[in-house]
């Protein structure tokens, strides 16, 4: 009888903590996300989002880190970007971290995982939270011009939709994978698309 009772009382405990699991990803796919703004863009250390769009005033310093990275063919971009999370539901949505990937014009230009030091809330009833993401995208790969590069064009595009994020329209799109925990595990959740 003993043996039954804590047969009985483990099953019951692993339905609970994947009963959790469960509604907390329901809970995040009544969530509504948002690409709020671009935070950073930044190219050989230099945060284009600071240094406005006066290029003609540049320091030797900058001309310097810009002249260095170019004959090291350093293309690469550091993107920092803000996504908002409201949750109309009833409940909270929380998440231990996430993956996510980065699109643009329906090809994906970067990947990576949440690197956050505590769990993400988006309060209930109408609560909203924000979650920064960051992306490396090399611009050398992404202007190939072949089947899965974007062409000089897109890259032109994508420079020019960088700073309507959160404004209006673009080609950006945020795939995340919410990490939930139940019990002592943690497990990766579906896919959600955000535009």
């Amino acid at each position: 009888m003993k043996k039954f009772l804590t047969i009985a009382l483990t099953i019951i405990m692993i339905a609970a903590t994947q009963s959790c699991g469960m509604r907390q990803l329901s809970n995040f796919k009544e969530c509504s996300f948002k690409l709020q703004k671009v935070t950073s863009v930044s190219w050989a250390g230099i945060n284009f989002m600071t240094l406005g769009t006066d290029y003609k005033n540049l320091d030797a310093g900058t001309l310097l880190s810009c002249t260095q990275a170019l004959l090291r063919k350093d293309f690469s971009l550091n993107v920092g970007l803000n996504l908002g999370a409201t949750n109309p539901g009833s409940q909270p949505a929380q998440m231990v971290g996430f993956d996510y990937m980065l699109y643009y014009g329906g090809q994906m230009l970067g990947e990576g995982t949440s690197m956050n030091t505590s769990d993400i809330v988006v309060p209930a009833n109408g609560g909203s939270t924000v979650i920064p993401i960051s992306f490396k995208l090399d611009l050398a790969d992404m202007a190939k011009v072949k089947k899965s590069g974007l062409g000089v064009e897109k890259i032109i595009s994508f420079i020019s939709d960088v700073a309507k994020v959160g404004k209006q329209d673009t080609d950006f799109a945020v795939k995340i994978r919410p990490h939930l925990r139940m019990g002592k595990k943690i497990v990766k959740g579906v896919y959600i698309t955000i535009r």
